[in-house]
């Protein structure tokens, strides 16, 4: 269970990143 958070936080925190990346591209 621990395992599988740690990988969920990870990708939370990878997708947020391309969010943030694709919103200053736009800019």
């Amino acid at each position: 269970l621990d395992n599988n958070d740690e990988q969920a936080a990870t990708i939370r925190r990878e997708l947020d990143g391309r969010m943030k990346q694709a919103e200053s591209l736009q800019r």
